[in-house]
């Protein structure tokens, strides 16, 4: 997410989602982890957000791929949950622990 605009676009798309959802996959984000994280948390407050950021040669690439999982308050606050990068910007998996139950969601971004 390139710029202040589009992000604000990008957030006020994503909100009648974000209203009917407990848990939602997003791909093709772009921008580091931490401006990701940021981003969601200060559009969706209460939300929980697991995001990796794409690497090139080592380093942050925020300029391609990217994904994440928000999680809704009310999941958050029943579940303890775990990250798990698979692929630095293109597959993160949230693990959720309800008692003694759990549910993987992954998240793939396919690299075209």
């Amino acid at each position: 997410m390139d710029n202040i605009t589009k992000r604000e676009r990008y957030l006020k798309y994503l909100r009648p989602i974000i209203a009917r959802s407990d848990i939602v996959c997003l791909q093709e984000v772009h921008g580091v982890e931490a401006d990701m994280i940021s981003t969601f948390e200060r559009g969706f407050p209460g939300w929980t957000v697991l995001a990796t950021h794409s690497l090139d040669n080592g380093l942050p690439y925020g300029a391609a791929g990217g994904c994440a999982i928000l999680t809704s308050p009310r999941l958050s606050q029943l579940a303890t949950i775990t990250k798990t990068i698979l692929v630095p910007g293109r597959c993160v998996a949230a693990t959720y622990k309800l008692g003694d139950n759990f549910l993987k969601i992954i998240n793939v971004h396919n690299d075209s």
